[in-house]
């Protein structure tokens, strides 16, 4: 549901499409979920908020915050809804006249709450509501603290998501509202701290003034903001500058981390160069980022990423200014707070973008190869390590109980091969379609419904099949490949026959127009590469006239095709080569140890071989080692050491006569 923002309230209302008399079809509607929107009675329009931060780092406080909303049905017969956590609400007052709320739920309710009824007014009004509140702030919970306020290392700063709380948006955790991604609101807060103090915020400033012996920051934004992309910072912070001609961008952080944050930021004014050329102006009035001693990961709060130093100093130490993690953040601000979710349902949106965004923002770097590597690096780690870790389950209204959570890395890495599978199916008119898809939705909410709706539409194409079997569905498709190939060198003529038939779990169902690469290749290095499509659960696919004699088979390689990538796991291939009929070998087999690898690979061969090649090889197909193995007893050991070879996937092949054995190596550096 795209919701009307203050601009087109006020259009229907001079107009009087919007009246006291409106027939509004939703009346005595329950408050939203985290998980299911329901369209409301009212919308909010501007919060603005005084707040005395003068205990920090401490997390008492007081604050009196303003809420200017309009009625879209009649508030005799509606309900005003707002979230508070953990703070006591001294009075309220409602244009002005005194009121009181009523507790809705328990505080353990996914939907706790207070709510005003029977208030005066009609439908088309806009009134404020004035809320006065003390008392100490909290985190999601005791055990996980990475939602709501936090006060560490004399730092006091909030995160406006958890990933363990049954309501998600943890921004009620210091300022009453109506704490939902639906309902997106401009804003203005004032901040008052002790000297010697600095608040990062939000949008534009901060503009400071003094009140008797305290500082005041002001910080305010006339774009839309989503309630859980508000966030605060109240430390000893320094600015550091990046700012661009057209851009405001700016790093705070403490003055003993200012040389650290400027190595490692040092590429962010390129990263905002290189996303606008992919995704259209930067949508917000600063670029701007905040170091805290938050441990678990990054927040990508609009205009002020809260931001964790210890990695800030990592890629320091480490003097690695490719700081990734930046860019994922960065992203969000086109995806995720530009373009909302309607409920976090929906949240795969934000995170696969970002996500594959850290993969566009290597290839433009870097180079295509880089992009790949990326790209199925994720894919690798949801086969081998997240699905077994979390489960298996769709990117679209994921379950969230342990193992899983609010943001399970399922949405991350199978996400961001999604959204790589859709740049291939859309080919060259993805970028502009998701650049107008951004440009349409600035500054609203979309659902993941909506958002193939708006594909169908500038694709001409339906995309129903797409959505199906890669964000509602769960899972990936898994395959077993059997090739026969055929050198006949009396009729100079080149073969194969491959029957490719798909094993996985009934439940995930069959996939379609599912992309399977090959790659026949020859020991001297010529190859012919070819795309094939399944459209059903088991195919044959023949090959007449090949350049070259098949004498060894990739499936799941790089295609030398742009932008190509698939997503499937293939368990099992046998290869069957010979000249004017067919030849088995005895099969041979090896194992890796560790898998992920950091500085050497060990690998045992299981079975007598004779002459044998081994191969290690990337996603590129090029060859990193290529070695002959002298003839070996059963079941022999060896290592090769891996420090020279970067990060990344990698492939380790065994090759004895016609047969050959492949396995997956994955280097840590």
């Amino acid at each position: 549901m795209r919701k009307f923002s203050a601009f087109w309230m006020v259009l229907l209302l001079s107009s009087g499409l919007l009246s006291a008399g409106w027939n509004h079809s939703v009346l005595n509607v329950p408050v939203s979920e985290p998980t299911k929107f329901i369209q409301q009675d009212f919308d909010v329009l501007h919060y603005e908020a005084d707040i005395d931060f003068t205990n920090a780092p401490s997390k008492e406080m007081s604050g009196v915050c303003r809420t200017t909303f309009i009625w879209l049905g009649n508030p005799d017969t509606c309900k005003y809804y707002f979230h508070l956590r953990s703070l006591t609400i001294d009075s309220i007052f409602y244009n002005f006249n005194k009121t009181t709320a009523n507790e809705i739920g328990a505080p353990d309710s996914p939907v706790y709450h207070y709510e005003l009824v029977n208030l005066a007014g009609k439908a088309g009004d806009t009134v404020v509501l004035t809320i006065y509140y003390h008392g100490k702030m909290t985190a999601e919970s005791e055990s996980n603290t990475f939602g709501g306020v936090s006060s560490s290392d004399g730092c006091l700063f909030s995160v406006g998501v958890g990933f363990h709380n049954n309501y998600v948006s943890a921004t009620q955790h210091w300022l009453p509202c109506y704490d939902h991604p639906s309902d997106k609101a401009t804003f203005r807060f004032r901040f008052a701290v002790k000297p010697g103090m600095f608040v990062a915020s939000n949008g534009i400033g901060p503009d400071i003034s003094s009140n008797q012996e305290n500082n005041i920051y002001e910080w305010y934004s006339n774009l839309p903001t989503a309630t859980y992309m508000y966030t605060f910072a109240v430390d000893s912070l320094k600015a550091v500058d990046f700012s661009l001609k057209n851009h405001p961008i700016v790093v705070y952080t403490r003055e003993n981390d200012v040389k650290a944050t400027e190595f490692s930021f040092s590429l962010l004014p390129k990263m905002v160069s290189v996303l606008e050329e992919l995704f259209g102006n930067y949508p917000f009035e600063k670029v701007g980022y905040v170091n805290t001693p938050l441990t678990t990961g990054a927040m990508e709060h609009q205009t002020m990423v809260t931001f964790p130093v210890d990695v800030a100093k990592a890629y320091y130490a480490n003097k690695d200014s490719n700081n990734t993690m930046a860019v994922h953040e960065l992203a969000h601000q086109w995806f995720g707070d530009a373009v909302s979710v309607t409920d976090f349902r929906d949240a795969w949106m934000s995170e696969g973008f970002a996500t594959f965004t850290e993969a566009l923002w290597e290839e433009k770097y870097k180079n295509y190869e880089k992009y790949l590597e990326n790209i199925y690096t994720d894919i690798y780690f949801y086969i081998n390590q997240t699905s077994a870790n979390e489960g298996v389950f769709p990117l679209y209204d994921f379950p969230r109980e342990n193992p899983s959570s609010n943001y399970p890395r399922t949405i991350y890495n199978k996400g961001a091969a999604v959204i790589a599978l859709l740049r291939f199916e859309l080919g060259d008119r993805f970028f502009p379609i998701i650049q107008s898809y951004i440009k349409d939705y600035k500054y609203s909410n979309i659902t993941t419904k909506e958002f193939q709706q708006y594909l169908e539409s500038k694709y001409g194409k339906k995309l129903d099949w797409f959505f199906n079997q890669w964000i509602y569905g769960k899972g990936l498709p898994k395959i077993n490949v059997s090739v026969n190939g055929f050198k006949d060198k009396k009729n100079n003529r080149n073969s194969a026959s491959i029957t490719i038939e798909q094993v996985q779990q009934k439940e995930y169902g069959t996939y379609t127009n599912l992309p399977i690469p090959i790659r026949f290749y020859t020991y001297s290095g010529q190859e012919e590469y070819f795309i094939v499509k399944m459209t059903g659960q088991k195919e044959t696919f023949t090959f007449d006239s090949l350049k070259y004699p098949v004498e060894m088979v990739d499936i799941n390689c790089r295609n030398k095709l742009k932008d190509f990538v698939t997503l499937m796991e293939v368990a099992s291939l046998t290869v069957d080569v010979n000249e004017n009929g067919l030849k088995s070998e005895d099969e041979v087999d090896l194992t890796i140890t560790p898998n992920p690898a950091e500085e050497n690979i060990n690998i045992k061969i299981i079975g007598n071989i004779g002459m044998t090649t081994l191969r290690i090889f990337n996603l590129t197909g090029d060859t990193i080692i290529n070695t002959e193995l002298n003839p070996v007893e059963e079941n022999q050991d060896f290592s090769i050491n891996s420090s020279t070879l970067s990060h990344g996937l990698y492939f380790v092949e065994l090759r004895s006569g016609t047969n050959r054995t492949v396995m997956k190596s994955f280097i840590i550096k």
